[in-house]
């Protein structure tokens, strides 16, 4: 019977002369190398909000990543993921939620407009040490409803129906 890999980084290793070659018979040189091995790749399964949806403003935000497997807590750090599209933009904390496939990012974003989380392949590792696979998301940023500014004061000349306040 085969050996059962357990996850993470393994080592193959063959001794100078272990094989030799079919056209002169040579032996083959001395070989080593590492590779990994993962029986499910760690990958984002949804977000909250879900990709697509709408952070009101004002923040700070949260911002739930969920992953299909446990990740190492300590691979998790605030710039691993880059958020763009809304200048100004920027991730001030995680945390890793309690099961460990949650990981919890706090954002600042100030103004509204689409923007997108990138998570880059590769930046946070399961419990194996194994990398994630990428994920990006687009999401709304928008104040919301907010109510027109009262009281409304009627303008010069008289009877024209112009009343101020303005309002962006």
């Amino acid at each position: 019977s085969s050996p059962v890999l357990a996850q993470g980084i393994q080592t193959m290793a063959m001794p100078a002369g272990a094989i030799l070659r079919t056209g002169d018979s040579n032996p083959l040189a001395a070989f080593s190398g590492d590779f990994r091995y993962d029986a499910v790749p760690l990958q984002v399964t949804g977000t909250v909000p879900p990709v697509g949806g709408t952070f009101t403003l004002p923040g700070p935000f949260t911002y739930d990543v969920n992953f299909n497997e446990p990740l190492d807590p300590s691979s998790v750090q605030t710039a691993d993921l880059a958020l763009s599209g809304i200048g100004g933009a920027t991730v001030t904390g995680v945390t890793v939620l309690p099961g460990n496939t949650t990981a919890r990012f706090t954002l600042s974003v100030a103004a509204e407009g689409t923007l997108t989380a990138t998570l880059a392949a590769g930046n946070v590792a399961d419990v194996f040490g194994n990398p994630n696979d990428a994920f990006a998301g687009n999401y709304n940023v928008d104040i919301g409803t907010a109510a027109y500014p009262t009281p409304l004061a009627s303008k010069l000349p008289g009877g024209s129906l112009v009343y101020d306040p303005n309002a962006p």
